[in-house]
């Protein structure tokens, strides 16, 4: 281990004292535990403030605690390759305590070794969730019957990627008590379907199952769906190829807030209705509803939609303008617009400007530069689940789209030969 120079060579603190000092007294105790012994067996005043965290590693050396102290000690006096080894003892001490790796991460971060600090929190991020999954299970355990702990058991789960371990949960809950947590259940389950960790094997029929499940149970909610929430649930109808529950809830939330004057809720209309084609209402009402919220807040999100309901009008050119518009402003969500753009220039005949903007989408989507093994690669997961169910949706639609035109451009050009 470096020397640990908490032990300068400056004036005696037990100067003419009989007894030996601090310094004498732990020296052998500091080599035994590893530590590279101080250059003198005297204390500086202002080295008082390290003695502790050393003394405690020099007494109890299998000590978790004490090792975690010193890396702090270390770390505050900007010693971090030395408060990365006592980190990394401590959790070999204790490899499955939270804060020893938030730790290593924090100083490895400070080195400038992201990866390693990323490796770092993404563990601590792990153990922190088999905690909490652990807690919920004792939790069903000693109360069975609650519905409450079977609705945070199906929260961990489903934040841990364990979709469906969380279904099973929810419809646990379901069985105890279908109308208190309903809304709430249908609410996570999109949230849950994106953490799965596999995006090649995300199953959305199951969630649609369940979520169509607490419909029947609870009809308000398929009655009069709420904006907000459809705007993440509705895309869920789509990937699971329910069109018809699909254009019903759209219907519904049309018939309901169509007229609306909120700005927010007229975009969350437009949008929720012009996801999919032939969703039964007339392009020309979505377009004045997206005009209405885009004229009153010309947002990136807002842009995009009015880009989108042109595009559903048949309005190609009015929908590649303001998407272009949209592309202006600050927005992770970007893809989308890339993805509504390739639809649009197939549309005009613009085939080889429809795949530019395709094949960016799809890249930029399956980040094939990151191993499919790891979390970081999966890019929806850093957008709003909106957004993220959206890009899903119009990636399959645009991807279906480009197809059926190749394979009817190579059948025209064979015909011709």
């Amino acid at each position: 281990m470096p020397h640990l120079d908490l032990f300068p060579p400056a004036g005696r603190v037990h100067a003419g004292h009989d007894k030996p000092c601090i310094g004498q007294t732990l020296h052998q105790g500091f080599c035994r535990c590893g530590i590279a012994p101080c250059r003198s067996q005297f204390v500086q005043p202002r080295a008082l403030a390290g003695i502790a965290p050393l003394a405690a590693v020099a007494l109890r050396p299998e000590a978790v605690l004490s090792h975690m102290n010193l890396g702090d000690a270390l770390a505050a006096q900007g010693k971090f390759d030395e408060a990365v080894a006592c980190y990394r003892r401590s959790i070999e001490l204790s490899p499955k305590r939270v804060l020893l790796h938030n730790r290593l991460g924090g100083a490895l971060e400070r080195q400038g070794k992201q990866d390693e600090a990323t490796a770092a929190y993404g563990e601590a991020k792990r153990l922190k969730a088999e905690e909490a999954v652990a807690a919920c299970r004792e939790a069903v355990r000693l109360k069975p019957n609650d519905p409450l702990a079977y609705f945070n058991l199906g929260v961990v789960l489903g934040k841990k990627g364990m979709l469906d371990d969380a279904i099973a949960a929810y419809q646990e809950v379901l069985l105890r008590k279908p109308d208190i947590l309903a809304q709430r259940i249908v609410n996570n389950l999109y949230w849950d379907f994106l953490a799965y960790p596999n995006p090649q094997t995300r199953n959305a029929k199951r969630v649609v199952e369940l979520i169509k499940q607490v419909m029947a149970q609870n009809p308000t909610i398929a009655q009069n769906p709420n904006p907000e929430e459809l705007a993440g649930y509705a895309s869920m109808f789509l990937l699971a190829g329910d069109i018809e529950t699909y254009r019903q809830q759209s219907t519904r939330v049309f018939e309901n807030h169509g007229n609306t004057q909120q700005t927010h809720t007229a975009y969350l209309v437009a949008r929720i209705c012009a996801l999919a084609p032939d969703a039964q209402i007339d392009p020309s009402k979505l377009v004045q509803l997206a005009e209405r919220a885009a004229q009153a807040k010309p947002a990136p999100h807002h842009l995009h939609t009015l880009g989108l309901v042109h595009y559903r009008a048949g309005q190609y050119d009015k929908a590649i303008e303001q998407l272009h518009k949209s592309m202006e402003g600050n927005w992770k969500a970007q893809v989308v617009n890339w993805l509504v753009l390739a639809m649009a220039h197939q549309r005009l005949g613009h085939t080889d400007e429809a795949h530019i903007w395709f094949e960016k989408a799809a890249r930029w989507i399956d980040n094939p530069d990151v191993p499919k093994s790891s979390n970081s690669g999966d890019r929806l997961r850093t957008l709003y689940p909106h957004d993220a169910l959206a890009c899903m949706v119009l990636r399959r639609e645009a991807e279906m789209l480009l197809k059926r035109s190749t394979i009817k451009r190579r059948g025209s050009a064979t015909s011709n030969a």
